[in-house]
């Protein structure tokens, strides 16, 4: 199995297929020049003969002889004439070589014979006249069997000569894809058997083409040697190149991170933050309108400390977020989604992003919550961005996270 996909078997099969059409077409145009041959000779054996016979029987059917007309036709021997006739114009045989007899019948397919335009190889048909006088017709019949054995003996004798070269043909090929292949062949096997810390040494001495190819390849291992031999140091240096990058794009991926973070608890402050100046101011001005009681006091107070509360604790959520340990733990999914959410809600809300939730509770993790923590921002703030960019309607714009 493995010889038939071989490049010899290839090479073999090209040439062998290539010279057997050559020699199929050849034999096939033999055997019709040899047909073509025999019915010429057909045709030039009938044109001769049927002018000596016309001219030897016309006078002879003008005086309706017959025994004259049956020795002339008679007198025609050939191998290739099966039988000879002698028609009236009327179609009906007035003599007939194979026969004694005289029997006046008309020719089986007479008016076929005189309308039909088809030529046949075997019958020869012609007009006896006698000067200008339609006398009748001459057939000449033609022993097909003896065509037919000419024929077969020819295409045995060429069929021998094609079987012949046929297998001079398939052994030439096979030589001829072995001598070919066999510079290929050692090339391969050397290269199979090769240890990859030895030398190749091929030892072609050809200047051809496997010659050139052998040195191409004797080269290129020797460059293979030489690059395991160093790949060692060269594989640590690229990874020292590679870890490299990837704590610089960490630490810029983290650097935009914070920049994000740092914009969301802007935003996140401004309302608080003015709410506790508002609160502040307006207890000042109670005073100083001789306004204020204890209730006002308390009850800003209450704002204020709500407000700075509200403020501390993003600073908690920041900087848990920015600390970015990586301890394993079991933590609550809804509280994990809740604190991220808040960090990102003020921008979300501003941009009149409708966020709706449907999150169950008592789901316990073990994991790491701040990575999570930081994957929820991102998708929140990629979602954020996209329906910004997209979706010009304000009230076509929605996050679900379920």
């Amino acid at each position: 199995m493995k010889f038939i996909y071989s490049i010899k078997f290839k090479i073999f099969f090209l040439i062998a297929i290539t010279f057997s059409s050559l020699f199929i077409i050849n034999f096939a145009n033999e055997a019709k020049v040899a047909k073509k041959e025999l019915v010429n000779y057909l045709n030039n054996l009938n044109s001769s003969s049927a002018r000596l016979i016309i001219e030897n029987v016309k006078a002879k059917l003008y005086n309706l002889d017959y025994s004259q007309i049956k020795d002339t036709i008679n007198s025609f021997e050939n191998t290739y004439f099966q039988d000879i006739y002698i028609l009236n114009k009327e179609g009906y045989i007035f003599a007939q070589k194979s026969s004694d007899k005289i029997v006046l019948k008309k020719y089986e397919n007479f008016d076929k014979l005189v309308k039909s335009k088809d030529k046949n190889d075997f019958i020869y048909f012609s007009q006896i006249r006698l000067a200008d006088k339609h006398l009748g017709y001459l057939v000449i019949h033609n022993n097909q069997n003896i065509f037919i054995q000419s024929q077969n003996q020819r295409k045995k004798e060429l069929l021998e000569v094609f079987l012949i070269s046929l297998l001079t043909i398939i052994v030439l090929s096979f030589a001829i894809s072995v001598i070919i292949t066999k510079p290929i062949n050692k090339i391969v096997d050397k290269i199979k058997n090769v240890n990859e810390n030895e030398s190749l040494n091929i030892n072609y001495a050809g200047n051809d083409e496997f010659g050139y190819l052998t040195n191409i390849i004797e080269q290129n291992h020797n460059k293979i040697q030489d690059i395991n031999k160093n790949l060692e140091s060269i594989i640590v240096k690229e990874l020292e190149k590679n870890k490299n990058i990837q704590d610089k794009l960490f630490k810029s991926e983290k650097l935009a991170s914070m920049g994000e973070m740092i914009a969301n608890i802007a935003h996140q402050w401004r309302q608080p933050l003015s709410a506790i100046s508002a609160a502040a101011t307006g207890m000042r001005l109670q005073q100083e309108l001789k306004l204020l009681s204890a209730n006002d006091i308390i009850d800003t107070c209450d704002k204020i400390n709500k407000n700075a509360q509200y403020l501390s604790k993003t600073i908690d959520d920041f900087k848990n977020f920015i600390k970015g340990d990586r301890k394993r733990e079991i933590f609550d999914l809804k509280d994990n989604i809740d604190s991220s959410l808040s960090i990102v809600y003020p921008i979300i809300k501003e941009l009149h992003i409708k966020l709706i939730l449907n999150l169950q509770d008592d789901i316990k993790l073990n994991g790491y919550p701040n990575e999570l923590k930081q994957c929820i921002i991102n998708i929140a703030n990629n979602a954020k961005d996209i329906l910004e960019e997209k979706v010009k309607d304000t009230d076509d714009r929605f996050i679900f996270i379920n």
